[in-house]
């Protein structure tokens, strides 16, 4: 919400960029813009003799005592069209061309066209001395021909000879120093023919450029102009002071640049100012009063360049602004520029805003209407309702009806992650700006608050990140005051969640349609509470052996307020993926010269639920970084477990004399039991645990016995009975070898398979831990 205050940056920084560096080269550049201009101006002469050289040719301009003079012009298209110059005192002029000389006394001198001398001129011939011819009068023009140069004519030096003369020293002029007759130049205002006539009115030339700092410029656009009510500057103090009236630039084009921050003026921009009150001393400007208007038209653009190398675009549909009141004042190096009080109204789109490396904004259109005036806190006298110093500026104001839409943009949230915003949109009737405070510089009531997020990544801590696929928060009637970072207020957020990953959880994936939905309150100087929050949606945890399960999950009534809070789990699982292997033996017997190699095969076995296990309600507790569940036990399970027809017993038998004598196996047939327990869920952020138990075989392992033809060798290998594997499933495999009813002995061996099988399911009890 700072984007008020940026915005009356921009425009202060476009009126203190214009005003500043009065006197300066950059004000030449405006005086040489000067197409068309009519004023009277008393020049004041400093009694004395002054020389000036051309060539072969000199002049002596002899002032008799200190004197006024008055200088009138009409200046048209960059030509003087007509003017006089009238003396309180005849003043004497001396003209040297090689060895000829003239002394003529003028009262007046009267000008033509281009700035040259008239016939009209008040002259005479001095009679005395020997400078008496006359001929030297032909290069008079050459001395005392006004000068086209605005920045001359309009700073006290008329003539063209003047930048080159020195005062006399002695009386013939052999020594001279510096000096110049013209001691201060006055515009005044005056009348003719019953009209007033300003101290000095100027028009502009029509596709000039003023110089500005930093490489900057402004391009002038028809009806340009500036009056001057009274004007005046001391040529010897480097000093001046005057009224301007009106001054108005229409802009087609610019570029202001100051600090970090450069402004691109558009076309059918426009910037006036009026009654402005001005000093100049040689290294101080003031101003005293005045007011200032800007406009600038589509097409102007602001680049804020103080983020690292992201530079923020703001890009003007319309912006006017008006300020009254005005103070300026520059010296040993520093700028101040304030007022008492202003209207600023602004339109932009396309705008990008960078408010460090990590945060920003785009922004759609953007209506911004600010009314600035001191607020009650600092209602003394010296208040300013805008300032702006050496770069910082300081607002105080109103903010009306502003509007935004949010076209995108990101922000860094600590120990959260990068928050990416899709849309939005911002609204509020009033506002207060007071940029003077660094916690809250806007305080008052958001009507609106609504942005889309999206793609997030939540680190909810070191290990744990949750993936939000979009948000949306919304909130109306939020309210800032002073000192507080936070809204006061409810604000409302639902959206959809795609995954969550995190330490020994594994990684769980949510399907399209999992959905969260929170509800957020917070009370004047109170911490944020989370009332009400509920997350729902089928999931897919992945484990790291690539085994998954799958479960709706159900975590309601959420309440969150100063680092506690509960909520009510619920898990049904209803499908996953989990593989386990068979612990695999071999084992090498030998008796009388016969061999055994026993190979036990492992069993791939893959579980599903044969029906949905479900796991709570239970409260989940939380409280600063621990948390933990409400136990849940004793919950019933049912497993389906799918055997393949497959291989687990094979046992070559090897004679004295090599070879394989025989090489009876042990076959699984394909099925699929069940399998029925219970289960204990402990959890919390040190640990848990997962305990299964009383669990039940509906049928047992079905397998068969293939002899292979050892039963032709039964006495001779009798001995392997018993001990040639550790285990009853492989002591029972060759314990048909030893039988002499092998029938009979294969049937015991399937049975003993399902009775061993269905003993050690029913016996077993697992503890994981996590």
């Amino acid at each position: 919400m700072r984007l008020q205050s940026i915005v009356a940056s921009w425009i202060i920084l476009l009126f203190a960029t214009c005003v500043s560096h009065a006197g300066s080269a950059y004000l030449d550049s405006a005086v040489a813009a000067i197409k068309s201009a009519n004023g009277q101006a008393r020049l004041d002469l400093l009694k004395g003799r002054y020389l000036a050289t051309s060539g072969s040719s000199e002049i002596i301009f002899d002032v008799p005592k200190d004197m006024g003079s008055t200088l009138k012009f009409n200046y048209q298209d960059r030509a003087i069209v007509s003017a006089s110059w009238d003396f309180e005192r005849n003043v004497l002029l001396t003209l040297q061309v090689g060895d000829k000389c003239v002394t003529i006394s003028v009262k007046r001198l009267s000008y033509d066209e281009g700035g040259f001398v008239s016939g009209d001129t008040e002259q005479t011939i001095v009679p005395s001395g020997h400078c008496r011819d006359s001929e030297p009068l032909a290069r008079i023009n050459d001395f005392i021909r006004l000068s086209a140069d605005p920045g001359d004519l309009f700073s006290g030096k008329p003539f063209i000879s003047i930048k080159s003369m020195r005062r006399c020293v002695d009386a013939k002029c052999d020594k001279l120093e510096q000096g110049l007759p013209i001691r201060r130049a006055t515009f005044y205002g005056s009348s003719a023919d019953g009209r007033p006539l300003s101290a000095l009115a100027a028009s502009f030339e029509e596709g000039a450029q003023i110089l500005l700092p930093n490489k900057g410029f402004l391009s002038l656009g028809p009806d340009s102009t500036a009056v001057f009510n009274d004007l005046f500057y001391d040529l010897e103090a480097q000093s001046g002071a005057g009224l301007l009236h009106k001054i108005t630039f229409g802009l087609t084009d610019g570029i202001i640049s100051a600090d970090r921050t450069t402004l691109r003026i558009g076309p059918q921009s426009r910037l006036s100012a009026d009654e402005v009150d001005f000093a100049k001393e040689a290294s101080h400007f003031s101003i005293s009063r005045g007011s200032l208007t800007g406009e600038l038209g589509r097409g102007t653009s602001i680049i804020l360049s103080s983020n690292g190398n992201r530079d923020s675009t703001l890009n003007v549909t319309y912006a006017k602004a008006s300020f009254s009141g005005m103070n300026y004042d520059v010296s040993g190096g520093h700028e101040t520029l304030s007022f008492a009080r202003g209207v600023l109204a602004a339109q932009l789109e396309n705008a990008e805003m960078w408010f460090s490396e990590k945060n920003s904004v785009r922004l759609g259109y953007t209506n911004l209407d600010l009314v600035l005036g001191c607020p009650e806190h600092q209602s003394d006298s010296d208040c300013r309702a805008v300032r702006w110093s050496d770069g910082k500026v300081d607002v105080y104001g109103i903010i009306n009806a502003f509007s935004t839409s949010l076209l995108g943009g990101q922000f860094n949230i600590s120990n959260v992650g990068l928050v990416q915003i899709s849309s939005g949109q911002i609204a509020a009737d009033t506002l207060n700006l007071d940029s003077s405070r660094t916690i809250t510089p806007i305080t008052g009531k958001i009507n609106k608050f609504e942005v889309s997020l999206q793609g997030q990544d939540f680190e909810i801590d070191a290990s744990t990140t949750a993936h939000i696929a979009q948000a949306r928060v919304r909130a109306n009637d939020l309210i800032y005051k002073d000192g507080q970072s936070l809204p006061i207020g409810a604000v409302d957020v639902d959206g959809s969640i795609s995954g969550f990953e995190g330490g020994d959880v594994g990684k769980v994936r949510f399907d399209a349609g999992a959905t969260l939905v929170a509800h957020v309150e917070r009370a004047d100087g109170d911490e944020p509470e989370l009332t009400k929050g509920d997350i729902e949606g089928h999931a897919r945890a992945r484990m790291n052996s690539g085994d998954f399960l799958g479960a709706d999950i159900k975590i309601q009534d959420i309440h969150y307020y100063r680092g506690r809070g509960e909520a009510s789990l619920r898990l049904t699982a209803t499908d996953g993926s989990y593989n386990f292997d068979t612990p695999s033996f071999e084992d090498k017997k030998s008796k009388l010269g016969f061999k055994a190699d026993v190979h036990v095969y492992p069993i791939r076995l893959s579980p599903t639920l044969a029906e949905p296990l479900v796991l709570g309600p239970t409260a989940v507790k939380a409280s600063k970084a621990d948390w933990s569940i409400d136990p849940i036990v004793g919950v019933g399970f049912k497993l389906k477990v799918p055997i393949a027809e497959q291989e687990l017993v094979y046992a070559p038998i090897s004679p004295p004399t090599g070879g394989t004598l025989c090489a009876p196996k042990v076959i699984l047939h394909s099925q699929t039991p069940n399998i029925t327990g219970k289960l204990d869920v402990f959890a919390a952020n040190s640990g848990g645990k997962v305990r299964i138990y009383d669990n039940n075989l509906s049928a047992g392992i079905s397998a068969d016995a293939d002899d292979r033809g050892c039963k032709m060798i039964a006495d001779t290998v009798c001995f392997f009975a018993g001990n040639a594997l550790l285990g009853p499933i492989g002591g029972a495999g060759l314990a048909v070898l030893c039988d002499e009813k092998i029938d009979k002995a294969k049937e015991d061996l399937a049975n003993q398979i399902r009775d061993e099988s269905v003993k050690k399911v029913s016996g077993s009890r697992f503890d994981f831990n996590y």
